[in-house]
């Protein structure tokens, strides 16, 4: 029960470090009660933005690496975890098609020259996953798909 606690307050703390300022606040834990009557964490999760740079997709490739990092950053990814890492990649991909779209057209839709990025490093997915307890969260209730902004990585 105390190591679980310990894995499942790493796991978390793996999100936050990786995502910087794309976490929404701290992590949050469901708790039970050990045999010694000690509450100890069994699950857990972080949320973080996802959305789109308005208007700049390369800021929107950088945040969608960092996210993706985020969400593979603990040593045992959830199932969750890896359905956000997929969906940043996405997004990532996405924004890169749009890059290369103002790139050929030689400037973006406000006139200005696109900006670029020396660093454009496509980190492959890891495939096969351990869930080793941690929380998964239903799809319906804490997982919002790439029309929304925030997603929960547990």
């Amino acid at each position: 029960t105390g190591k679980r606690d310990t894995e499942v307050k790493s796991h978390e703390q793996a999100h936050i470090a990786a995502g910087g300022s794309f976490v929404q606040g701290g992590a949050s834990f469901e708790y039970q009660k050990g045999p010694d009557g000690k509450q100890y964490a069994v699950g857990g999760e972080v949320s973080i933005d996802t959305s789109e740079v308005p208007g700049d997709p390369e800021a929107t490739i950088k945040k969608a690496e960092t996210v993706q990092r985020a969400a593979l950053a603990p040593a045992n990814p959830s199932p969750q975890d890896r359905r956000v890492a997929a969906e940043a990649s996405a997004l990532k991909n996405k924004a890169q098609a749009e890059a290369t779209k103002l790139k050929n057209n030689g400037k973006a839709e406000n006139g200005n020259e696109p900006q670029t990025s020396s660093s454009a490093s496509t980190e492959p997915l890891a495939t096969g996953y351990t869930a080793k307890g941690n929380k998964i969260l239903q799809e319906s209730s804490a997982y919002t798909s790439s029309a929304g902004s925030m997603i929960i990585i547990a």
